[in-house]
């Protein structure tokens, strides 16, 4: 049982990781679009609405939590969960969930249901 479809970006510099990712999300209905580069990633926030951001926080310059602050300063507000490499050193800062690479197929998609939930129960909350 999933939250519905949601609108996600993903900024991942591996691009096999990224796929993987990208085809997860796809194949749990959602929409699903990713970049490789920073600049892109940012280009690509200004210009559309995303429900959820799945980053990683462990790339030199590309690194997920200077998106996540990045979109704090435009007043952005969307949820973002960081995925990390064990022994990086880094830390998902600003993240509402944290994903342990490697992660599992599932596991993604569980992260993603329980960040759409907790976002979706504000909004139910706001508009009640």
């Amino acid at each position: 049982m999933g939250c519905g479809v949601a609108d996600i970006i993903v900024a991942e510099a591996d691009p096999l990781h990224l796929d993987m990712v990208l085809t997860t999300l796809r194949r749990a209905g959602h929409s699903a679009v990713g970049f490789s580069s920073k600049d892109m990633c940012l280009a690509r926030l200004k210009s559309g609405l995303f429900d959820l951001m799945v980053a990683d926080y462990c790339i030199a310059d590309f690194d997920g939590g200077a998106i996540a602050a990045s979109l704090e300063s435009q007043g952005l507000e969307m949820p973002v969960i960081g995925m990390v490499r064990e022994g990086c050193g880094c830390r998902a800062e600003g993240a509402v969930a944290v994903l342990h690479k490697p992660f599992s197929p599932a596991d993604l998609v569980v992260q993603v249901e329980k960040a759409l939930a907790m976002v979706r129960g504000r909004q139910d909350a706001c508009d009640g």
